[in-house]
């Protein structure tokens, strides 16, 4: 229903830079109430990957990490034909050369990847609802977690409480970190770029101290220190998207008040620095 919109890589590539006020284009990944799930309960299951989770692994770069982080994928034949459609000279999708790459990093790993499938109702007749409800139907049968970028899709899938947590790039990127597969930096990178492509996303303490400039420790007065903040990208888009001026002005005081309040509670941190930020 977004004119002019033909597929999901057009959608997220429009998404991605769109101004932060045309929210009908931004991915949602995760909702308020996010917290990540354990890396423990992650790697007891083979997560199911839908296509959206596809496009956001591939433009952060993470397809082989997370292939060294899961022995098993599982991608349903669905998706990977709804992939093979977009990669049509023809009738693909005008983003064919980034649909391209992701199926090369497919193939690559090919050995590590499951391609169930799942028996669907007659009236799915677009391919890429067929691969939504693919991923509902396979999901539902117990075997597979869902991993998926989209939060209303997640809810969309509908699991019963026994069921299997269903997880987001931000799970993981979070239990990578945990198990010593990314740095805090090399994490609050990744959680940046996604806040400079308008992705929805729950951005804890932890992260937001990751991603301040080494240069900050040693700004010499408070101007030195903003100058340092507003010269890192990674570190203006996080930050902008957390104090956006969408909020209340009652929420962005309470937001800063927290994480500033974190700062001073740690003796190392300079009053230039916390001053600054």
């Amino acid at each position: 229903f977004l004119s002019g919109v033909p597929d999901l890589p057009m959608l997220w590539e429009i998404g991605k830079q769109a101004r932060s006020d045309q929210r009908q284009f931004h991915l949602v990944m995760a909702l308020p109430e996010w917290q990540p799930v354990l890396p423990s309960k992650i790697r007891e299951h083979v997560p199911l990957l839908d296509m959206t989770s596809l496009l956001v692994i591939h433009e952060l770069g993470l397809f082989d990490v997370i292939f060294r982080f899961f022995p098993k994928i599982a991608v349903g034949q669905v998706t990977l034909l709804e992939l093979q459609h977009y990669l049509s000279p023809i009738y693909g999708s005008p983003l064919r050369q980034k649909c391209v790459e992701i199926q090369s990093k497919l193939k690559a790993h090919f050995e590590q990847i499951i391609q169930p499938t799942a028996e669907l109702h007659e009236n799915e007749n677009v391919l890429a609802d067929q691969a939504s409800e693919e991923v509902k139907v396979l999901a539902r049968e117990g075997r597979f977690m869902v991993y998926s970028d989209d939060a209303f899709f997640r809810s969309y899938c509908d699991l019963p409480a026994e069921a299997q947590p269903s997880i987001c790039t931000l799970d993981v990127l979070s239990a990578l970190e945990e198990v010593g597969e990314l740095s805090p930096p090399e994490l609050a990178s990744n959680i940046a770029m996604l806040c400079k492509w308008n992705v929805g996303v729950v951005i804890l303490f932890r992260y937001m101290k990751a991603v301040l400039p080494e240069e900050l420790a040693s700004a010499r007065s408070v101007l030195d220190g903003i100058e340092v903040l507003q010269t890192s990208s990674l570190c203006y888009a996080m930050f902008s998207g957390i104090w956006n001026p969408g909020k209340t002005y009652a929420e962005l005081q309470t937001l800063a008040g927290a994480f500033l309040r974190d700062l001073c509670d740690e003796t190392n941190n300079r009053i230039e620095s916390i001053a600054s930020l």
